[in-house]
């Protein structure tokens, strides 16, 4: 496998998140939305670290001109290349890739459904980079896309804050994506802590229009989706529509969704559901 050395420039950390970036003017690497690849840390620092490939989602577009990937400290390996990152020295990666996903059927639909669950939201920020890119060049076919990004930790939403911010800036009144933003990490709003923390959030909001926590025009939701409500409204909406709906989660979220599409399908309007795990 090709070795790639990855300077300081091309390496972030985003809280728990290291982001990795390759330009792919540097390698033959193709790749469609939301495809994953093995990434290898070759020059980690002990012998089992160097030995392991591990599977991640590529978050950037085939339009991007860039390879990148989103990694979440979540074990040895994972801590290990944090602290690399964190201390300014390069690392140098290998990719075996890429796989398929579910989410690369996205561009057979004219309306989407777009959920993810935290680190979930990677798949998504593929497509929606893709977009983005075809909107600017007149060729995207999508007519709308509804986004849904549940996540514990505020900081989270800092991870693809540019591409939600670009698509909202071109679509003020939210006519083709309408994204819905939610908070499930700090429990009930009427607890005085989280209740005052909940008035100078919807405070700010009120004041300057977007969300001290996403920077977009959007408010941030407190707690869970109820997803019957959703899909509701949702049916009415896209009456007589094909919808594919695809979601990144656990497990229990892709099985409520799985069953609301079930419920609100019929013969005249269809919920497509496609899922994966992380």
């Amino acid at each position: 496998h090709p070795h790639w050395k990855l300077q300081p420039a091309p390496l972030r950390n985003l809280g728990n998140v290291v982001w990795l970036r390759v330009p792919c003017d540097d390698i033959r690497f193709s790749f469609r939305c939301g495809q994953w690849a093995f990434v290898n840390w070759a020059d980690a620092p002990t012998r089992m670290l160097r030995a392991q490939w591990h599977p991640f989602t590529i978050s950037s577009a085939p339009l991007d001109g860039v390879v990148e990937v989103h990694i979440r400290t979540a074990g040895d390996w994972t801590r290990a290349l944090h602290e690399r990152v964190g201390s300014g020295e390069s690392v140098t990666v290998r990719l075996d890739g890429a796989y398929g996903a579910p989410v690369e059927g996205c561009f057979g639909y004219e309306n989407l459904v777009l959920v993810a669950a935290g680190i979930g939201i990677t798949p998504m920020a593929s497509v929606l980079r893709q977009i983005a890119r075809l909107r600017d060049a007149k060729q995207c076919r999508i007519k709308r896309v509804y986004l849904f990004w549940l996540n514990r930790d505020p900081s989270s939403f800092t991870w693809f804050e540019d591409v939600l911010v670009r698509l909202n800036e071109g679509d003020p009144n939210q006519r083709f994506l309408l994204t819905s933003v939610y908070l499930t990490g700090l429990g009930n709003h009427r607890e005085l802590y989280n209740f005052v923390l909940w008035r100078a959030w919807s405070a700010h909001f009120r004041k300057l229009g977007t969300c001290p926590f996403t920077g977009l025009n959007v408010p941030t939701h407190w707690g869970r989706p109820e997803w019957r409500e959703v899909f509701r409204a949702l049916k009415a909406q896209l009456h007589g529509e094909r919808v594919g709906v695809f979601c990144c989660g656990p497990p229990a979220l892709s099985d409520a969704l799985s069953d609301q599409c079930k419920q609100y399908s019929d013969r005249v309007t269809s919920f497509i559901f496609q899922k994966e795990h992380f």
